[in-house]
């Protein structure tokens, strides 16, 4: 299987203002450590000592690219960066909100940046090819471009390294240790900046992303994976399955992981099971020290997996856990 690529990702974009930690104190810090506080700020401080949540924009291929990034209190010179994309109809200042990373960047010490994607309304392009060769209407809710095989003229892969690169050199981040990870499409497109800048993203994590059968995937590097997946999720199946948005194929999420593992030469695969509902499969070899690791949760949908719902995890621990290894 040398033809893999992420399955099409849409995402709702809107433009959140932003506060710091250092304004705020007990239970209104607590509350904007998970991005519950979102305020105007002066962000022309957010690489300086204060921790806290900023907006900020990045122009990038004559677009005007928002972002949020989260600085921890803990946070030292060199520090590692994560991305976490959100989902379909999703935007960065709820991803901050619904997925908790926040605190498992300020128990490991490292930066998170939530890009926000482009609106529709933003391109001049409004329709793009289906497998058939039909014309699919994209002119409604935003996208990241996670499924170049659609045509659609938008480079966020490179946007996506863009920014890695512009926040390394801006607030003295390590460009030996930034990684992406994201939710659904979010997933998807963490796979495609994984295929084309693994120069860029040590390691990827998709959470109920799934990866294309029409385009190929050559990283210049073997990357370590995780992925984390629902087997109830009928929005993106476990099997391979054809992406409503876009009519287009995708590969089982088996394959997927299958594809990840054999780049990584695997040599052993270690099954566990976290009660009461997660299977674990970690590919490991010899070869690089990379791993993949494949977390499958029974009864479980399209939805990012918390301690609270009792299924045995906490995605941002995993993730954040997975990271530290690279």
């Amino acid at each position: 299987m040398n033809t893999i690529r992420p399955l099409l990702a849409t995402f709702l974009a809107f433009v959140i203002p932003a506060h710091t930690v250092a304004d705020l104190s007990g239970k209104e810090a607590a509350l904007h450590a998970e991005g519950k506080v979102l305020d105007q700020v002066n962000s022309a401080r957010y690489c300086a000592a204060d921790p806290g949540i900023y907006e900020e924009s990045f122009e990038f291929a004559g677009f005007q690219r928002e972002y949020i990034l989260y600085r921890p209190g803990n946070l030292t010179k060199q520090a590692p960066l994560v991305f976490l994309l959100h989902g379909y109809t999703g935007t960065a200042a709820e991803a901050i909100e619904s997925y908790g990373m926040n605190a498992i960047a300020d128990a490991n010490g490292f930066a998170v940046v939530y890009p926000q994607g482009l609106k529709f309304g933003e391109l001049e392009q409004r329709t793009v090819k289906n497998d058939s060769g039909e014309s699919v209407d994209i002119s409604g809710p935003t996208l990241w471009n996670a499924y170049p095989s659609m045509g659609l003229e938008l480079d966020d892969a490179g946007f996506l390294a863009g920014l890695a690169k512009h926040l390394q050199k801006k607030c003295d981040l390590d460009a030996k240790r930034t990684f992406i990870s994201g939710h659904s499409a979010g997933g998807a497109m963490s796979y495609t900046a994984a295929c084309e800048q693994s120069e860029v993203f040590k390691a990827a994590a998709s959470v109920a992303g799934g990866m294309s059968e029409n385009d190929s995937c050559n990283p210049s590097r073997p990357l370590p994976v995780l992925h984390v997946h629902g087997a109830a999720d009928d929005v993106v199946p476990l099997t391979s399955a054809t992406d409503p948005a876009s009519s287009k194929a995708s590969h089982s999420i088996n394959d997927v992981v299958l594809f990840w593992a054999g780049i990584n030469q695997y040599e052993t695969l270690e099954e566990g099971f976290l009660p009461p509902k997660t299977k674990t499969y970690r590919y490991k070899n010899s070869f690089n020290a990379n791993e993949v690791w494949y977390y499958e949760i029974a009864d479980w949908g399209h939805w990012w997996p918390r301690t609270s719902h009792g299924v045995g995890i906490e995605t941002g621990q995993v993730i954040g856990e997975f990271f530290s290894q690279y």
